[in-house]
């Protein structure tokens, strides 16, 4: 009961966390047969450093590029390495400036196309794709969005962003995404995306699994994954089988890795190299109905995925979210194991903070 009242809290959080940040795209495309339309003109930030056109709300300081403005129906393409653009509570956004029929081609609002890049402080909404995310040591932080980023590099870093409505496929390895609410869409891990850390994010209300994983080894611990949903039987993807058994699925957050037909209809199959645990503490289900006999915050009985994939310390209670202090970079090797000894330290704490509120 007390679980349950737990994760309604952390839900009816997060929407007002969400208030006022609900966007519509009200662009549609062009009928087939007519005139293509048009693609929407661009900012760069070239190789440079020079910001093309130049009468435009964006100051530069040395590496940090400034928005004074809301930018609209422009895309901004991040060239120059070792950047800094900071929104200033500003927005890049798409309008609709005539009928549909006069609508942009498909749009993204910002695209990296260089490393060491940082994007922080704005909102990006109602374009087809918030961001593109190409090369690799780039940070995406404190940005407010309602489609979908791309993650296509390697070694960047997704932390503290909300995201409504907006998918978050991975092609990369070595991502970091942590600290980050989801809500309505969730993360997918696309190919063979690997080493990928997935820590203290909320993922909630996808109704369409939380998580598509992907052939790879990548680490999920200390998320919430609260009242998620697998698609409704009436309203399958068309790739999908009219078939399907989801009724046999043991939980509703995770993405079966394929289908594998079976003389009575369709068997979910789980690849069990994803790791849902850092050695001591895995994640909250709100669905987890296990018990914890010792008062750890850890349930006594693993929470089962699908196939022989689990996670086998889950938590009783929702992770409370924050930002741990700033850490000099690390190799690869250490990231990883960086990351588990600062998480199982926040773990700890949260342990306390379980048996304080049990009662």
């Amino acid at each position: 009961m007390k679980t349950a009242l737990a994760a309604t809290l952390v839900v009816a959080l997060l929407f007002s966390v969400m208030a006022g940040i609900g966007f519509v795209k009200l662009a549609g495309a062009n009928p087939i047969g007519m005139t293509p339309a048009p693609h929407m003109p661009s900012i760069t930030i070239e190789r440079d450093g020079n910001v093309n056109p130049a009468n435009v709300p964006i100051t530069k300081n040395g590496t940090v590029y400034t928005l004074t403005g809301d930018i609209t129906n422009h895309q901004l393409n991040i060239k120059c390495y070792n950047v800094t653009l900071d929104g200033g509570g500003f927005s890049l956004q798409e309008l609709q400036v005539g009928p549909p029929s006069e609508s942009y081609a498909p749009s993204t609002g910002v695209a990296i196309y260089a490393n060491g890049v940082t994007v922080k402080n704005v909102t990006i909404c109602q374009h087809d794709t918030a961001m593109i995310v190409h090369g690799s040591n780039n940070t995406v932080t404190k940005v407010n969005l309602d489609s979908s980023v791309k993650i296509k590099g390697n070694y960047n870093k997704i932390i503290d962003n909300v995201f409504r409505n907006a998918y978050l496929p991975v092609e990369g390895d070595w991502n970091t995404i942590k600290g980050n609410t989801l809500l309505f869409r969730g993360l997918a891990l696309l190919g063979s995306s690997s080493f990928n850390a997935v820590t203290a994010n909320t993922i909630a209300q996808c109704t369409c699994f939380a998580v598509t994983p992907s052939e790879g080894t990548n680490f999920f611990f200390l998320n919430n994954f609260i009242n998620n949903t697998n698609f409704p039987m009436d309203s399958l993807p068309p790739h999908l089988p009219k078939n399907l058994n989801l009724a046999v699925l043991a939980q509703t957050h995770i993405s079966p890795h394929k289908w594998e037909k079976i003389p009575n209809g369709w068997k979910a199959i789980y690849l069990d190299n994803t790791v849902f645990d850092n050695g001591t503490f895995g994640n909250y289900w709100s669905d987890y109905n296990g018990t914890d006999a010792d008062h750890d915050g850890v349930g006594d009985t693993p929470y089962i995925i699908g196939g022989n994939l689990q996670d086998p310390y889950p938590l009783m209670a929702p992770v409370y979210i924050f930002s741990p202090a700033p850490r000099p970079e690390l190799s690869p090797t250490a990231l990883v194991a960086a990351s588990v000894t600062s998480f199982a330290v926040v773990g700890m704490g949260l342990v306390v903070y379980f048996k304080k509120h049990r009662n």
